[in-house]
């Protein structure tokens, strides 16, 4: 001890002359322990005290672990709260009670409008009644599916909306591959609006698939629903040069029509 460096640059200078210490965990990658520490005006840990601190020992060892499995589990909490949120589908999960237990980025940005759905505390809602009513017999649904282990089946519904087209919701049940753990969530309600895709980024489009910078220009333009002729026209090039392209687009792609094309970009 006298020899470390933790000795030297800091017990030294606080004046720690005795030190008692329990090992807590011990790997190549850390070293944690419990220490006692007696100063030069303290009596010396004595048998007594060394004998308790064994009896102890194995207690703070087990509280350790406690706290360092908490901190995992909160990391891992944070990691896929995260995930969630950087997911363009928006999505909410709701418990036994249909209440919402985690609800990402994009389904708050979509209720936030209060436009046809809102969110609170307790619930999500639709804002037309006889809406709200398909919508919670949707969730009923699938909560009974997860309680009463009957075959999940997939919900789908519209709800209107004063702008724009009607929202597309999905309600999924959620059935736990281990019995023996509980589950929070019992259902996943997936909310789509289709005057809101913005698809994936050119950035993305161009490292996915290797596309130049011309290509990804054209697939973009495709995805909004332009035909090859105005693509041609708003990137000023020639008819053989946009075929050119979209059969690079085809091959890099391993699709082989237009349609497909887009199908395959715009899930992207």
């Amino acid at each position: 001890m006298r020899t470390s460096v933790f000795y030297n640059e800091f017990l030294s200078k606080q004046g720690i002359c005795e030190v008692a210490c329990v090992s807590a965990i011990a790997s190549t990658k850390a070293f944690e322990v419990l220490s006692i520490y007696r100063g030069p005006n303290e009596g010396p840990i004595d048998r007594e005290q060394l004998a308790m601190l064994r009896i102890v020992a194995p207690h703070l060892r087990t509280a350790l672990a406690t706290k360092h499995k908490l901190q995992a589990l909160q990391r891992r909490a944070c990691d896929l709260e995260s995930a969630f949120d950087r997911l363009p589908t928006a999505l909410v999960l709701v418990n036994l009670k249909g209440r919402p237990v985690l609800v990402n980025a994009a389904a708050r940005a979509i209720c936030d409008k209060r436009d046809g759905l809102v969110l609170s505390h307790s619930e999500v809602a639709a804002q037309k009644p006889s809406e709200n009513s398909r919508l919670r017999a949707a969730i009923l649904l699938a909560i009974r599916a997860v309680t009463e282990k009957t075959h999940p089946s997939v919900a789908g519904l519209v709800i209107s909306r004063n702008r724009g087209r009607p929202l597309q919701i999905s309600v999924v049940p959620l059935i736990s591959r281990d019995a023996d753990v509980p589950q929070e969530a019992v259902a996943t309600i997936f909310i789509s609006d289709p005057d809101c895709h913005d698809g994936a980024a050119p950035s993305v489009l161009r490292e996915m698939y290797r596309l130049s910078h011309a290509e990804t220009r054209l697939a973009i333009l495709l995805l909004e629903g332009k035909s090859l002729r105005e693509a041609a026209d708003l990137l000023e090039i020639g008819w053989e040069t946009v075929r050119t392209q979209v059969k690079s687009l085809f091959h890099k792609t391993g699709t082989k029509r237009q349609g497909e094309l887009v199908r395959l970009l715009d899930a992207c």
